[in-house]
């Protein structure tokens, strides 16, 4: 495995989640259903190539089948969940990469 690879991906994951949780609150409050399933797809796979598990399980069994079908989720307050689900998901990448690649750097 190639760690300056990981560092890189993880990254470039953790912007790509922090801009589509913008865009899914911004579509929401929109009521804009189409481009906010386009931003929930998006995050839905990125989270999971993360190798996040709580966030992409939320969305996939709680909001992914409402709105596969055309119609807003009913679950409440799902939208601050898939929120705190990804801050927390973000939290656990950035103490990865600061456990991981800073112990991997002091050994060079």
């Amino acid at each position: 495995m190639n760690p300056a690879l990981l560092e890189e991906s993880l990254q470039v994951w953790s912007q790509q989640m922090r801009r589509l949780a913008g865009l899914i609150r911004k579509h929401t409050g929109a009521c804009q259903l189409e481009p906010m399933h386009e931003a929930l797809h998006a995050l839905l796979g990125i989270s999971g190539s993360a190798g996040a598990v709580a966030l992409p399980l939320f969305i996939k069994q709680q909001v992914y089948p409402a709105v596969a079908a055309g119609a807003w989720p009913s679950q409440p307050q799902w939208l601050e969940t898939i929120e705190q689900l990804n801050t927390q998901t973000l939290q656990a990448i950035e103490a990865y990469q600061q456990k991981a690649f800073n112990s991997h750097k002091n050994l060079q």
